[in-house]
């Protein structure tokens, strides 16, 4: 008796495509990263598209975070020392927090555009 492959999707979906089709749906999985056919297939079936996320814009984010959370740290140091905040490092701070908003939302606004 055989035995079963122990997996978490036990039915298995099988089509036929041409050469121009096997291309295309190769260049697609080369556009988004996935080089595994049933997780290409499967995504594309079930939510109708396959995002790819841009960890470069990610990583610049984070860059950019760090540089905003250094400035915020060294106004508290400031604040901590001096036992009190002017308006001025109050208003730094604020402009900080405000950058770091838009920075989020430029990049999320992208991700959103070049997903669809």
């Amino acid at each position: 008796m055989e035995q079963e492959a122990k997996r978490s999707r036990p039915i298995m979906k099988r089509f036929f495509v041409d050469e121009q089709e096997e291309r295309f749906i190769k260049q697609k999985m080369d556009e988004v990263g996935i080089v595994s056919f049933s997780q290409f297939a499967r995504e594309m079936l079930i939510f109708g598209e396959v995002k790819k996320i841009d960890f470069d814009k990610l990583k610049q984010l984070r860059l950019e975070m760090n540089r905003i959370g250094v400035n915020v740290n060294q106004i508290a140091k400031r604040v901590n020392e001096n036992g009190e905040a002017d308006s001025e490092e109050v208003i730094e701070c604020l402009a900080l927090l405000n950058e770091l908003k838009e920075l989020t939302n430029t990049l999320i606004k992208s991700q959103l555009k070049e997903g669809t």
